[in-house]
């Protein structure tokens, strides 16, 4: 969902801290610090790759979920809607776009489905709402006539009707009543 958000800005911490560690730690570990701290150093390592890597499979398989509950948002319609749910976000939680970031890239809660489809309806939310303000309207679809489904003859008999209607009011008799009432119930019927 806000993965194509903000590329530029990703804060992925354990990728940098690797790097850090690889680069400085390691390799003058062993002289800087004794050899227990320079384990507990590789151990710490190793256990935040191994969370990292399983948030990476936990991430992929809700992003597959959502991505397959919301077929319409893969592209153009995200990027449209992307503004919306961070605007949102940082409204209703007081975040910033770097802690939407880095909590979308390392909080399971904050990446599974649901927290994905609530953000979502959150940004459609607010795009409605900016859409009312803005006096922008959205087009009303036609109505949809289905074969067979109009009544093209309603119009005759509704003037048939009509016709015995006024008929009775004019004369007040009642077999022009009597006329109408038989009408209406051959129109019932069809």
């Amino acid at each position: 969902m806000i993965r194509g958000l903000m590329r530029s800005e990703w804060i992925d911490i354990d990728q940098n801290s690797a790097h850090f560690l690889k680069s400085s730690d390691i390799r003058a570990g062993g002289r800087r610090c004794g050899a227990r701290q320079f384990d507990t150093v590789i151990q710490q390592h190793q256990v935040q790759q191994h969370h990292q890597a399983a948030f990476n499979n936990y991430a992929q398989a809700e992003d597959q979920k959502f991505h397959a509950a919301h077929p319409e948002l893969n592209g153009p319609a995200l990027a449209k809607l992307a503004p919306h749910i961070m605007a949102e976000l940082r409204e209703e939680f007081n975040v910033t776009d770097q802690q939407i970031t880095h909590a979308y890239h390392s909080d399971p809660q904050f990446r599974s489905f649901a927290a994905q489809e609530m953000a979502v309806q959150l940004g459609r939310q607010r795009m409605v709402r900016e859409e009312i303000k803005s006096g922008r309207r959205r087009p009303v679809a036609p109505v949809v006539q289905h074969p067979g489904s109009a009544d093209v003859n309603s119009q005759y008999r509704d003037r048939g009707i009509t016709a015995l209607d006024k008929k009775l009011d004019k004369t007040g008799k009642v077999r022009d009543a009597t006329q109408l009432l038989i009408e209406l119930r051959k129109q019932a019927r069809r």
